[in-house]
């Protein structure tokens, strides 16, 4: 209650300033180098849970063994945005059945020969944006490329998951904005289930391009 006659105005706006955001705000820059020792946190809640909150968790995951030593399973959640800054690193070549949670988190600036995951088995994304990634491949073998991945293997799940800004290409096989090429585990097994799903998941922006 009120103690005075107050005026309340309807279907009126408020016109606001423009804001100019930096977009350098509120992201971890990779500095270029790769930590010889792992810089990943472990979830105090969840031994079976890695947080990523800087870019150097991304680096020190582009060298295979450090990558496959998580073991398979494991789920990677995000805590910061990430730029990679478009200097050269290796691509994540993560165990067969990883998570990515990225909590509405961005991976940006990445330039790479093979997809963000490589080749990858039973890979859940959930809840990220790629931006600015830069996947080309130019050798004279058949070789799939995606933005995210470039062979999926077996049954998998992206939700939420945006590509905006990229390019990806390969000189030999197919490209995609997600993946190049689907398979199942065992490629030749005509009984094994294949289910790949994409909900709410979109391309922007981006060229797509194989020959």
């Amino acid at each position: 209650e009120s103690n005075r006659a107050n005026l309340v105005r309807r279907s009126s706006l408020l016109v606001m300033p423009e804001i100019i955001l930096n977009p350098a705000v509120g992201f971890n820059v990779w500095d270029g180098k790769t930590p010889k020792e792992s810089p990943l946190t472990m979830d105090p809640a969840d031994s079976e849970t890695y947080i990523i909150d800087e870019a150097a968790d991304i680096a020190w995951l582009g060298v295979k063994a450090n990558a496959q030593a998580i073991g398979e399973n494991k789920t990677l959640v995000f805590a910061a945005n990430i730029d990679m800054a478009k200097m050269s690193m290796k691509y994540l070549q993560l165990p067969a059945g990883t998570t990515i949670e990225g909590n509405g988190h961005t991976i940006k600036g990445i330039k790479l020969t093979s997809a963000i995951f490589y080749n990858a088995t039973g890979l859940t994304v959930n809840d990220l944006i790629i931006d600015n990634a830069d996947v080309a491949y130019e050798g004279t073998s058949k070789s799939h490329r995606g933005i995210l991945v470039n062979t999926l293997s077996g049954s998998s799940s992206f939700r939420n998951v945006t590509v905006i800004n990229s390019k990806v290409s390969t000189a030999v096989g197919n490209a995609g904005g997600f993946v190049g090429y689907i398979q199942r585990k065992e490629k030749s097994n005509r009984d094994e289930k294949l289910d790949v799903m994409f909900d709410n998941c979109h391309v922007i922006n981006t060229t797509i391009s194989a020959e």
